[in-house]
């Protein structure tokens, strides 16, 4: 069974830290792609995100940065920082504590509860906010901005989580994805959610605090593995018709099989994704051993299943890359691999936001309206600061 959680994919402190290249990586492969004729190209110059690549650049999609202007100005967006309900915890001994890798099964903290419920919590760093914030900005804004479009809107979530997670380097309980979307002011607009986790326990919590917001008659969570493809879609089958809908993933690893993706969006046909990438942990940490290595095949297979490649640890460049040890460009292939293929599944509008130095979030529309709401959503970063990058 795929799980939600891999008890050794939660980034250490201290670790090495790709977070330049992360950034060189996201200034290529964030694109828009405009070879289809069903959409218009979009306008790069005056938004001052991104300008074309060199003349001669072996590959078209991939943009320089242009920092000329600002990303985004528009007055509507302001800086504030998130109410995620927090609450300092008084038991929770911080990034140094003992215990912070006793977790269970399910990668709930087993050293302490919430102090605001009683239930289990899950244990995260700082990056989690950062995470947070990028989902919930653009929410609201999806929400807002297409209820009045749509027969109605839905949101799925795929691993969930328990609702409720503790920054360890500030001792401090939060909402978690699932629990920040339902306090949402937009929520009351969404026709219905689902959150999917692998875990009947975590679901089983999570359930517990639904109902405790009196959310239950348009929110529940389900038991699912995102490496059964049909079993999710029989979940997704609960989604009222010709919606629209957004679809957060949120593994700890590079393990939802592209299978699944494809599944899911030719069952919903209309979505867009938002994908936790975990390039600068899983990526950084396996990719070498899992091309170079006999005794990796497991890691490799699960690559080339998540980007829906066959052979891609076997490509001549790939391999040479990974010789040389060129992490820089091995995660650039991989990212553009991945980009390729949701290219291929009508995905033209694509645009990645490192969460610190350890994942990337991917936002893919199949409309330019869903991109130009994701770019006002990203006006401010995480640390309230205006987006130049």
């Amino acid at each position: 069974m795929a799980g939600n959680r891999s008890p050794d994919s939660d980034p250490e402190e201290g670790e090495a830290n790709p977070e330049a290249s992360l950034q060189n990586l996201c200034s290529s492969v964030v694109f828009f792609c405009t070879e289809s004729p069903d959409y218009p190209k979009p306008d790069l110059r005056p938004r001052g995100r991104l300008a074309p690549g060199s003349p001669g650049s072996p590959n078209p999609l991939v943009f320089r940065l242009d920092t000329t202007t600002p990303f985004c100005s528009d007055p509507s967006m302001s800086a504030a920082r998130l109410n995620l309900h927090p609450h300092k915890h008084p038991k929770c001994g911080g990034k140094n504590c003992p215990e912070r890798d006793n977790v269970d099964a399910d990668g709930l903290c087993t050293h302490t509860m919430s102090a605001t419920d009683g239930l289990p919590v899950r244990c995260v760093g700082g990056w989690a906010y950062d995470k947070i914030y990028r989902l919930v900005q653009y929410f609201g804004i999806f929400a807002g901005g297409m209820s009045n479009r749509w027969k109605g809107l839905n949101y799925v979530e795929i691993c969930s989580g328990p609702g409720r997670c503790l920054m360890r380097e500030e001792r401090t309980e939060i909402d978690g994805t699932a629990l920040a979307i339902i306090h949402h002011g937009q929520f009351a607009k969404l026709q219905k959610a689902i959150f999917i986790d692998a875990s009947p326990r975590v679901v089983d919590i999570l359930n517990q605090r639904i109902k405790a917001l009196g959310a239950s008659h348009k929110a529940e969570a389900v038991r699912g593995d995102y490496g059964d493809a049909p079993g999710t879609c029989r979940i997704l089958n609960r989604l009222p018709d010709s919606c629209l809908n957004l679809v957060f993933i949120d593994p700890t690893e590079c393990d939802v099989p592209f299978q699944t993706i494809q599944r899911i969006v030719a069952h919903l046909q209309n979505a867009d994704l938002l994908i936790n990438v975990a390039l600068g942990t899983d990526v950084t940490r396996n990719i070498v051993p899992a091309i170079l290595s006999p005794t990796h095949k497991t890691a490799r297979a699960k690559y080339e299943r998540f980007l829906g490649t066959p052979g891609f640890c076997a490509q001549p460049e790939v391999v040479e890359l990974a010789k040389r040890a060129d992490h820089d460009d091995l995660r650039r292939k991989f990212a553009d691999t991945y980009h390729q293929k949701l290219k291929g599944e009508g995905y033209q509008y694509t645009d990645v936001r490192p969460v610190k130095h350890y994942y990337y979030l991917l936002f893919a529309s199949r409309s330019p309206k869903g991109i130009e709401f994701w770019q006002k959503a990203c006006t401010y970063s995480p640390d309230n600061q205006k987006e130049m990058f």
